[in-house]
């Protein structure tokens, strides 16, 4: 029974022993950094090199005296000596001149013969060249009216893709009445007959004017260009 006790009663010695051994290595692996740090020798600073500079005292720096400017002695007048006596001219008599010629006054300029008038117009032309003025009138009046009511392209023609050049002649007659007639024709009857139409009520809407009456006159071809177009 003593044998027992002793046994347990020295190994629990080794491991207090143990334990010991362990705290005291982990507490000087702790502290050995700042140990490391303690043992090693302090940076010397360098060394600081001041140096002195004398000033110069402020008597020294004090500018010289100025020296006095001299003045100039201004120079004194002297007398002012009499001018010479001067001669006086004597005036010498000039010779008066001779009383000029009268000049004989200038003849009067011939007068320029009056312009010759221009030679007045016949009455014939005045009369034509008023005619052509109404007629030209006459025609852009028939143009505007079958713009503005044109009809629809043919339908023949709009398939087949047919597109023309059509050329009208109007001639007004002495009794008034105006005759229209095909001068070029396009190539497909379709649209002929669309340009006499067209045109032909035109001549219908608009009246002929008074002053084309009484004489016949014929008007500038009209040349209508069709092609259509979507």
């Amino acid at each position: 029974m003593n044998a027992r006790a002793s046994a347990e009663q020295s190994r629990r010695l080794r491991y207090a022993v143990a334990l010991s051994v362990a705290v005291h290595l982990i507490a000087l692996f702790g502290a050995w950094p700042v140990l490391r740090e303690s043992l090693q020798e302090p940076a010397v600073p360098p060394p600081f090199v001041t140096r002195l500079v004398e000033l110069p005292s402020p008597e020294e720096r004090k500018p010289p005296p100025p020296t006095e400017a001299r003045k100039p002695e201004r120079p004194r007048p002297s007398p002012a000596e009499p001018p010479p006596p001067r001669a006086e001219p004597t005036p010498i008599p000039l010779p008066t001149p001779a009383p000029a010629a009268a000049e004989p006054p200038p003849a009067p300029a011939p007068s320029a013969p009056p312009a010759a008038s221009a030679p007045a117009a016949p009455p014939q032309m005045e009369s034509r060249a008023a005619e052509a003025i109404t007629a030209a009138q006459y025609r852009m009046q028939l143009i505007a009216y079958a713009q503005r009511n044109k009809p629809p392209y043919p339908h023949l023609a709009r398939e087949n893709n047919w597109a023309g050049e059509v050329t009208l002649e109007i001639t007004l007659r002495a009794d008034g009445q105006a005759e229209l007639g095909l001068r070029g024709g396009s190539g497909y009857e379709v649209l002929d007959k669309l340009a006499l139409d067209t045109y032909q009520q035109a001549l219908r809407a608009v009246p002929v004017p008074p002053a084309l009456r009484g004489r016949q006159v014929k008007l500038e071809p009209l040349r209508l260009v069709y092609r259509f177009v979507e």
